[in-house]
């Protein structure tokens, strides 16, 4: 299927507010014979602070993540590490089915599975003789 079934947007987006960075996550965009899947990066983000939403054939992937110091007597000389927001859309196509949309997080890492429409799928037909 070369008309990918999930569209994503192509600005990058990374804006800074109260020490708050919202910024697109990396995404790997994988397709099988049955499905399309995404693998979402989101670093510092609990299974509990990851959320995705499907509206009007829009896929949005959002995530929350708070990067704490160690805790301990220390005197922090520098800080890169804070509260980071991730936000990706994607645009799906009626080529697959989001009322069957499987995820699965672990490690930061989020996997999506977006099911084919079976009226979708590469099927074989016999030829008979």
């Amino acid at each position: 299927m070369k008309d990918i079934a999930v569209k994503q947007e192509t600005a990058a987006q990374k804006t800074q507010t109260e020490q708050t960075i919202t910024e697109l996550p990396n995404v790997d965009i994988l397709e099988t014979p049955n499905d399309i899947q995404l693998m979402v990066e989101m670093p510092g983000v609990a299974n509990e602070d990851a959320n995705v939403t499907v509206e009007n054939n829009v896929l949005t992937i959002e995530g929350n993540g708070n990067i704490e110091p160690p805790k301990g007597e220390y005197e922090l000389l520098g800080r890169e590490y804070s509260t980071c927001r991730y936000r990706r859309d994607f645009t799906l196509s009626d080529q697959v089915d989001a009322d069957k949309i499987k995820a699965h997080m672990k490690y930061g890492l989020l996997r999506l599975i977006i099911p084919k429409r079976a009226e979708t799928k590469t099927r074989k037909i016999e030829i008979a003789a």
